[in-house]
């Protein structure tokens, strides 16, 4: 933790002595190529994912492809092993910070269908509907969920993931 932690701060100063925004940039850009590379040669690592997630959150959100490369290398990390802890964590503060909501909802099922007992990806799917109760269309999410679940219910009535998923949905119905 405490090499992540000085690390940060050094990137983090380096980049503030900078002259120009774009030189400041180009020092944040140069630490997330190598918290991206720790990240996928130690996927199970928290500490390295929290310190790419600082990186990022130091990046201005409106910069060009920023998006788009968070993502892909949340992607690539998932797509090694599907079910890291760290990588889903990652992906969810990229979905809150990207505000990509309406991505998650294809991201997860594609997801599902993969490996229909991913904890992670029902539990990410589940914030998608929290978040649509947020916003006022919960009632809709909360339907067309409960048929998503039952679906895989009824496709493999053992699946775990998908009954907690289903209980999740009707707590927030009695909660209404």
């Amino acid at each position: 933790y405490t090499a992540w932690a000085t690390r940060w701060r050094c990137a983090k100063a380096l980049a503030a002595l900078q002259r120009t925004d774009a030189d400041a940039q180009a020092v944040l850009y140069d630490e997330l190529e190598y918290a991206e590379k720790k990240t996928m040669k130690s996927a199970k690592n928290y500490q390295v994912w929290n310190h790419a997630r600082l990186v990022l959150g130091a990046i201005p959100i409106d910069v060009h492809g920023i998006r788009e490369r968070a993502f892909a290398h949340v992607n690539a990390a998932l797509g090694l092993d599907a079910k890291n802890i760290h990588a889903w964590s990652h992906r969810a503060w990229c979905v809150e910070r990207f505000d990509a909501w309406e991505d998650e909802w294809e991201f997860t099922k594609r997801a599902i269908e993969c490996d229909w007992r991913n904890n992670s990806a029902w539990k990410s799917r589940f914030q998608c509907v929290l978040r649509a109760v947020k916003n006022g269309t919960g009632v809709e999410a909360i339907r067309s969920e409960t048929a998503f679940s039952t679906g895989w219910i009824e496709r493999d009535a053992d699946n775990e993931s998908a009954w907690n998923y289903l209980r999740g949905l009707c707590d927030l119905v009695e909660n209404e």
